[in-house]
Formats: structure tokens, C-alpha cells, sequence
């Protein structure tokens, strides 16, 4: 196994969980937009899922190395986007601009922090035709994301 991919890919798990647990809380708090929100949550813990799926893999030793980010520090930094965004997010006054605003910076960054060069691989292999469809859940979340904003008339 190799312990350095393990280590990103459980930072990885954990950046999806949280997002998931954001969009859980403007769920809660956003009832305009609780479908919206609910939504994503699922998604995102079906990302988190899909990554646990790429840590059985690593454990086979079968799983390339450059899946996710090879720099634990560009990790770090959306692992700490993630948890201020978690703190905000419990805030008592939280607009929807607000909260789609955040979550438009959230997944703007996961894009960034996830090879986007593994989309352009072709493969047979299942783990990495799941993680392909992460990328693209990601890219899919920000069109999503920015088409609510306008469609409620944000700028």
C-alpha cells in the first residue's frame, strides 16, 4: 500500500464529508432551497464514497499515484477552506447569496485540488472511471450552483 496516497486520498474523504455536511446545515437553514441543497449533500457523500472505493485499491496496490493532489499541502489548505466554511455556515445569519456563494468557493477550489488531467485518460478500470465521474459531479455542482445564483437574480 502506498502510505502517502493513503494519507491524501483520506484527507480527500474527509474534504467531501464536510462539504456534504455544509450543504446538510444550508439545507436545514435555507428552506427556499432545501431540494437544492439535500441534493448535493447525497452527492458529495457519494463522492466520499467513491474515494473509499480508490483507498481499497490502493491497498491492492493498483491505484496510480497521481489520483489525487501529489502535495498534501494543496489538500490541506481546501481541508482548511472546508472547516472555516463549516463554521460559517453555522452562523445565525446565513443568506442564500451567502451560502451559494461559499459553496460555488468550495467547489471551485475541490476542481482545482483533483487532477483534472485524470478526465482525459481513458481506462478500463472501474476505480478510475468512478473518480473520472467525481471530476465531472464537481464541474456539474458549479454549473448547478452558479445557474441557481442567477436564476434568484445574484450577480
Amino acid at each position: 500500500m502506498k502510505k502517502d496516497l493513503h494519507e491524501r486520498l483520506k484527507a480527500c474523504i474527509g474534504i467531501e464529508l464536510g462539504v456534504a455536511n455544509i450543504y446538510r446545515t444550508f439545507s436545514e437553514k435555507l428552506p427556499e432551497a432545501k431540494d437544492l441543497w439535500y441534493d448535493l449533500s447525497l452527492e458529495e457523500e457519494n463522492h466520499a464514497a467513491i474515494l473509499v472505493l480508490g483507498g481499497k485499491y490502493n491497498e491492492m496496490g493498483v491505484l496510480p499515484d497521481n489520483i489525487v493532489p501529489s502535495s498534501m499541502h494543496g489538500i490541506k489548505q481546501t481541508v482548511d477552506l472546508v472547516k472555516e466554511t463549516e463554521k460559517r455556515a453555522q452562523s445565525e445569519s446565513l443568506s442564500l447569496k451567502a451560502a451559494l456563494d461559499m459553496s460555488l468557493k468550495l467547489e471551485k477550489t475541490k476542481e482545482e485540488s483533483y487532477l483534472p488531467e485524470i478526465l482525459a485518460k481513458e481506462t478500463d478500470s472501474e476505480v478510475i472511471s468512478r473518480l473520472q465521474q467525481l471530476l465531472n459531479d464537481t464541474k456539474l455542482h458549479i454549473l448547478r450552483l452558479s445557474d441557481y445564483r442567477k436564476q434568484k437574480g445574484f450577480k
